[in-house]
């Protein structure tokens, strides 16, 4: 086996199962969304409100186990969708009906994307336009609230999924805010919905036309564009012409689209022994407190979309083990305040800015992309990159000032390429140095306090290259490695103060969606706890861009409980001069 097949496995493995325990026990609350899930491989589940994605794995038992919650981004404008090009990712269940690989793509695509079968045909009957919905990744930060109104996902999170998502198979239910039900009453639910489906089928097998009649509502519509009248009489007609029906259902999947139940099902019919058919069924249901009614039926070929095109090994290899530059920090969606006025939301933090209204340009610009993931759908690939949404559109939306929204690039990723060559190797203070080491005053501007730290005694430690003075004419790069420095020595000494003395108040630490007051409360109680702690940094190379630069390294941390190795970014905004944290992202490294 080849080395990526190794890694691929320990990758995929660590996706899905790394975690805490909870991670891997059937869950005792799901998505009230779930009613039952089948013989679904996998189903994913995105909360708008949160910007996650939650990845649950039916057992086979009428189960589901939380693998996974990994962070997503969706419409930046908050809402179910309605029109092309309103910047809303549509709320509901869909599948994925097509699969698009690096080749295929517009570079701000990343490494895969999967559309969706938005609009369905309920959304179609709902008078909902717009189309080119996609999950895909993403070669920039993520930042929340970012799409046009497709699902964004970083590249080795959707690397991971590749060998688990099933065309025209696996679910996607995308909800405005996740509402977790009792999976004894979603079953309870699930067990009356198939006692109407088999009362359903029964009374039809039956040739029982006047029982059969009342499991559908008065406006009934079905994808062969029959009226409830028209439908009801060729049904009476057609089994008019058997002696004997039958009617089989396999796989029987249920899950809440909206407002009502989507009853997916493989349909198997027979009349007489001569005639039968094969095909995929979905039910629209209604609830109501005297019971369900059919509100819609749509009948079609089993899918057999026979997919084989996959990630090349190196491509794959990549996605799985580069890094994001940085998260960028958070900003809150628009939401519609009322019909043709943009408001916006409630800000998440005192100090996340408010945003102006959406320009109907964007919109626009919104619908363009749209169609350009429509044409690319249909195999239209010429004249794509001219199609899209410009570069500046698709880039990250970044908190500046109060009040503005700066731009990042388009094109950010972890590996060397763009990153400025860094200057010689800063070999960071060792723990006997660092015990003697004055740590940064906390109330000092950032620049000042890196310039503060003084260089390390040859005699207690590895020798070292101090931080030379900072004026204002050298260049920015060597400003950021002096911050880190000054970063890693306050950390090393355990000094809280000056440790979180370089980080932005808007700072936002994304792995677990924590704002600077709850990091300071996560990452200070793990430097209390430890004992002994040593924290490393090699090969630091600096991107700037502008007031918004980054800086990556090998992060080596060893404390008298933990040691682990991983890629570290650091985000920082230049504000009035100064240099800031404002974002920060670790990967594990094997």
């Amino acid at each position: 086996m080849r080395f990526f097949g190794w890694l691929g496995l320990l990758a995929l493995a660590g996706f899905f199962w790394a975690g805490p325990a909870w991670a891997q026990a059937v869950a005792e609350l799901w998505p009230d969304s779930i009613l039952d899930p089948g013989q679904a491989n996998l189903i994913l589940v995105v909360d708008k409100a949160s910007q996650e994605m939650r990845i649950y794995q039916p057992d086979g038992q009428g189960n589901l186990i939380l693998v996974k919650i990994i962070p997503c981004s969706t419409g930046m404008i908050k809402g179910d969708k309605l029109i092309r090009g309103d910047k809303k990712t549509p709320e509901g269940y869909y599948i994925f009906r097509q699969k698009l690989l690096p080749e295929e793509l517009p570079d701000i695509y990343g490494i895969l994307a999967y559309p969706m079968d938005y609009p369905n045909f309920w959304d179609q009957r709902s008078g909902r336009g717009g189309d080119g919905i996609w999950t895909h990744g993403v070669n920039k930060p993520l930042v929340d609230y970012d799409s046009n109104g497709c699902v964004e996902l970083l590249n080795h999170d959707l690397a991971a999924l590749e060998d688990s998502i099933r065309l025209y198979d696996t679910p996607i239910l995308v909800v405005e805010s996740l509402r977790l039900a009792p999976v004894e009453d979603q079953k309870k639910e699930a067990q009356a919905v198939r006692r109407f489906l088999e009362s359903w089928r029964q009374a039809w097998v039956d040739k029982n036309h006047t029982i059969y009649r009342r499991h559908y509502s008065p406006q009934f519509v079905n994808s062969e564009n029959r009226s409830f009248e028209n439908w009801m009489d060729n049904k009476k007609r057609v089994a008019s012409l058997y002696q004997k029906i039958s009617v089989e259902m396999d796989d029987t999947r249920l899950f809440w689209h909206r407002d009502v139940i989507v009853a997916s099902f493989i349909q198997r019919y027979q009349g007489d022994g001569r005639f039968q058919s094969v095909g995929l069924k979905r039910l629209y249901l209604t609830k109501s407190p005297t019971g369900y009614q059919i509100l819609a039926e749509e009948f079609g070929p089993v899918p057999n979309p026979r997919v084989n095109k996959r990630l090349t090994e190196d491509q794959k290899l990549a996605a799985l083990t580069t890094p994001p530059l940085a998260v960028a920090s958070v900003t809150p969606p628009v939401v519609v305040a009322s019909a043709g006025a943009l408001a916006p939301l409630t800000p998440l933090a005192p100090l996340a800015p408010t945003l102006p209204p959406v320009p109907s340009t964007q919109s626009s610009l919104a619908a363009n992309e749209e169609s350009a993931r429509v044409a690319l759908e249909a195999g239209v690939t010429a004249g794509l990159e001219a199609e899209s949404e410009p570069e500046l559109e698709e880039g990250p939306r970044v908190v500046g000032a109060p009040g503005t929204v700066a731009e990042a690039s388009t094109k950010a990723t972890a590996a060397d390429e763009g990153l400025t060559p860094s200057p010689p190797k800063i070999e960071l203070l060792g723990p006997e140095a660092l015990a003697t080491a004055a740590a940064p005053d906390p109330g000092l501007p950032l620049t000042q306090a890196a310039a503060q730290i003084p260089p390390p005694d040859p005699a207690s430690g590895p020798v070292v290259e101090g931080p030379p003075e900072i004026s204002a004419t050298q260049p920015t790069e060597e400003i950021l490695q002096l911050l880190l420095a000054g970063w890693l020595a306050a950390w090393n000494a355990r000094d809280e103060a000056g440790y979180f003395a370089f980080y932005d108040p808007e700072f936002y630490f994304a792995e677990k969606k924590l704002r600077l007051a709850e990091f300071k409360k996560y990452r200070g109680r793990l430097i209390r706890r430890a004992k002994t702690l040593e924290v490393k940094a090699e090969n630091p190379r600096v991107r700037v861009q502008g007031e918004r630069a980054w800086v990556v390294f090998t992060q080596i941390y060893q404390s008298d409980t933990v040691k682990d190795r991983g890629e570290k970014t650091l985000e920082f905004r230049s504000r009035q001069g100064q240099w800031w944290i404002v974002g920060e992202i670790w990967a594990p490294m094997p």
